[in-house]
């Protein structure tokens, strides 16, 4: 007989909802690449963004590739609205790797 992939567990703390908390007995390292897997395609389009804002600022360095890149993505944003499949990446694009460029940008102004 073959096992389950999920258990209920008992939540220590009473939770908003009525629904048992399930832990899943798949490996992390599976968890992992899933979850990157479901981001890379909204990563591409951040990516290809940051590769025509990176140009674009190379050719104007006055205006410099972060400007164009805000610029850009945000015309992006208010044309083309990110469906299910881009979104996981873009999410994940637009908070903590944003947040880690931007103390990288500092740290190169000092």
């Amino acid at each position: 007989m073959a096992r389950p992939h999920h258990r209920v567990v008992s939540s220590p703390t009473p939770r908003h909802d009525d629904h048992p908390r399930v832990e899943s007995s798949t490996p992390p390292l599976r968890r992992l690449t899933e979850r990157a897997g479901s981001r890379l395609p909204g990563l591409a389009v951040a990516l290809l963004i940051a590769g025509v804002a990176t140009v674009a600022g190379l050719e104007v360095p006055v205006v410099g590739g972060p400007v164009f890149g805000i610029v850009i993505g945000a015309l992006v944003a208010t044309v083309f609205r990110p469906t299910e499949t881009l979104r996981p990446g873009l999410t994940f694009a637009s908070k903590p790797v944003l947040q880690t460029s931007i103390v990288v940008l500092g740290a190169t102004l000092s």
